[in-house]
């Protein structure tokens, strides 16, 4: 009666030479050669769709891990070449952008500056406004009068309501 130690275990090893290896490889391509030609049509189309999506999703593991690898090394260049810069140019760079600023600030006549803001001030407006439907089905009410609404128009229906047969 056996114990179910390890000596009931016997793993024969042995090296493969190059003729078995073709032998073997050769009788292995015969057996799968025999065994697609006897696949079903369907089973095919099933096992190559498989195929496909496998394939895909190696892609998509390759094109992230070499978009990870791209990052991590423009990372390590960013931080060597900061690194290499001396001191004194890394503290002086703040003041040169601030100063910067202000020379084409200065530069920039006052029709121009009153263009800049007032495109500023519509940006600000459209995008208030634009939040306020953000989510606005959830805060319906029909106590608000929406025609008061400068996004809202209210004219003639030109269409029937296929739900309440409206005009």
């Amino acid at each position: 009666m056996s114990t179910g130690g390890q000596d009931d275990i016997n793993i024969v090893t042995r090296e493969e030479t190059q003729e078995a290896r073709e032998a073997r490889l050769a009788d292995q391509r015969s057996r799968d050669q025999r065994s697609l030609c006897d696949e079903p049509v369907e089973a095919r189309q099933a096992r190559l769709a498989f195929m496909r999506i496998r394939n895909r999703r190696s892609l998509l593991v390759v094109s992230e891990e070499a978009r990870q690898a791209r990052l991590a090394a423009q990372r390590s260049h960013n931080q060597r070449s900061l690194l290499q810069e001396p001191a004194e140019a890394r503290e002086a760079r703040p003041a040169a952008q601030h100063s910067q600023r202000q020379i084409s600030s200065l530069q920039e006549s006052s029709e121009a500056m009153e263009n800049r803001l007032a495109g500023r001030r519509q940006k600000n407006i459209a995008a208030a406004r634009g939040a306020f439907w953000v989510r606005a089905g959830f805060r319906y009410s029909p106590a608000d009068d929406f025609s008061n609404h400068l996004d809202v128009t209210l004219g003639k229906m030109d269409r029937e309501c296929r739900f309440c047969q409206a005009k």
